[in-house]
């Protein structure tokens, strides 16, 4: 199995939903996940969601994104009326016990949230000297 595999099969969705209401719509985000032997960041699309909007927890190893796009009139202007509806992001992943979950950090730029979690100093690769005796 390749790296690649293993990364996705670590990281793959739970599968666990939220209780949805009547007439709700939800949407799963776009994730790109990345890793290297002290990190893995994930690069999730929410486009029109702004960062006070956007919601990240863990909870039980369990990494959930949310995010609900915002309709806004253009400066000058308030809203009247809003046809468009935007289905709230919803996303999940079940996080591996090599992670660090204490160390996550979150960023939005341009309607991408960019997840960092640092791998746990015991899991990270490292070097060991050979010495002679």
């Amino acid at each position: 199995m390749s790296t690649k595999d293993r990364t996705l099969q670590r990281y793959a969705e739970t599968g666990l939903d939220r209780p949805r209401r009547r007439h709700e719509r939800t949407a799963v985000p776009a994730t790109d996940i990345e890793e290297n032997s002290d990190q893995v960041v994930l690069r999730v699309d929410l486009p029109g969601v702004s960062e006070q909007s956007a919601r990240v927890t863990v909870e039980n190893r369990v990494l959930t994104i949310h995010g609900e796009p915002q309709v806004q009139a253009p400066d000058g202007y308030s809203l009247v009326r809003a046809d468009q509806r935007f289905a709230a992001y919803w996303r999940s992943f079940e996080l591996s016990e090599d992670l660090d979950t204490s160390g996550m950090k979150a960023s939005m730029k341009n309607g991408v949230l960019t997840i960092t979690i640092p791998r746990r100093a015991e899991a990270r690769a490292r070097k060991i000297d050979v010495t002679t005796e």
